[in-house]
């Protein structure tokens, strides 16, 4: 929506940014998704989830019809009986609420949101004090910025490894090796343990790290408590340290899983299944989180980050595909078996079905 500034407004303040066009609204399922028509306001409510560091020294304007209620992270601060505007300090918010993105949101119970208009402003004898040597100072956000280093590191090594190991990568990327339900592989020949696999690893295991920053730092779902590690950094340097951090503890996982796996494969007696797992399960992590990456980036930097709700379907995509891998490797393995018994079945619920279910528990809530 275009909606321009009251006329009663326009001689003393001027838009910054017109926020009408970034409304949200609450669905069916209780959950905040971008507004486009009245039909998706199941709730009537229409609201802006303001960044407030991107504002300081600024004021939000927000001017509503008749019957109408402001309110700010979801709780009333004004109720207007005639058709009123009202004008808040964007630093003031910050410092009474102390957080960096602030719900402030229209209760209308008729939905005549087309007399509703929220904006940004500046007044303009302060605009007019800085017209001769107007600068502006670059929006700043933490997390923005790490999104841009993090995937910029994340593509340079991918491009060293495709080109420094393009078989082993047209191997480990393949989606017909990862979807077969046959065996392609001669058990004897395979090395899980060299250089390039290691550096696939590597290279797999940031960019792991990666997904489960953004989407502990963009989604609801996930609730993170670990010693020693601040999953809300303040600071750029911060989210880089944590990235490290979260890439070794995924790093020390994996080495856990596949001594796991090489352990029970022995006591299962599947000695000839371990390596081939292992490996199928490389295969898939790779592909799988390859997918999520692309995807994430196109949600944050297409669709904005300010909603979570597309966040919270890559959770919930991530944990259909760990599923689907559960039920590719049991039939995978089941077929390459010399026996077919309850010991397979043992195996992979060592292997996958407990992990994913711990990893449930603790993790989404």
């Amino acid at each position: 929506m275009s909606k321009p500034l009251p006329e009663a407004w326009q001689s003393q303040y001027e838009v910054i940014k017109n926020l009408n066009r970034e409304w949200v609204t609450i669905d069916d399922n209780n959950r905040y998704v971008p507004y486009i028509d009245k039909s998706m306001a199941e709730v009537p409510v229409v609201g802006v989830i303001l960044e407030v560091s991107r504002y300081s020294s600024n004021k939000l304007l927000v001017c509503t019809p008749a019957n109408s209620a402001v309110l700010i992270e979801k709780k009333i601060s004004s109720y207007h009986q005639e058709e009123a505007c009202v004008l808040l300090d964007v630093d003031s918010l910050k410092t009474v609420y102390q957080k960096d993105k602030i719900l402030i949101s229209v209760f209308q119970s008729k939905k005549k949101f087309e007399n509703v208009g929220i904006w940004a402003v500046q007044s303009k004898t302060t605009s007019a004090l800085h017209s001769a040597n107007l600068s502006y100072k670059r929006d700043i956000s933490i997390l923005q910025d790490f999104f841009t280093s993090a995937i910029l590191t994340l593509l340079i090594f991918y491009a060293v490894l495709i080109n420094q190991y393009p078989r082993i990568y047209k191997n480990l990327y393949s989606l017909t090796r990862v979807f077969s339900f046959k065996v392609r592989e001669d058990n004897s020949r395979i090395r899980l343990i060299n250089e390039a696999h290691i550096m696939f690893l590597i290279q797999h295991c940031f960019l792991v790290a990666f997904l489960f920053i953004m989407l502990v730092s963009t989604t609801d779902l996930i609730q993170v408590e670990v010693p020693y590690l601040d999953f809300q950094p303040t600071t750029y340097v911060r989210y880089m340290l944590l990235w490290g951090q979260v890439s070794l503890l995924v790093l020390a996982a994996i080495w856990l899983k596949y001594i796991i796996v090489m352990l029970f494969g022995t006591l299962f007696k599947l000695r000839q299944l371990r390596v081939l797992y292992m490996l199928d399960y490389m295969r898939m992590s790779l592909i799988y989180s390859a997918f999520l990456f692309v995807l994430l980036i196109i949600i944050f930097a297409g669709i904005g980050y300010y909603n979570n709700y597309y966040f919270n379907l890559i959770i919930y995509l991530f944990i259909l595909l760990a599923s689907l891998r559960v039920i590719v490797l049991y039939f995978r393995l089941f077929r390459s078996a010399s026996f077919r018994n309850i010991y397979l079945f043992s195996y992979i619920c060592v292997a996958e079905v407990i992990p994913l279910l711990i990893g449930l528990e603790i993790l989404v809530i």
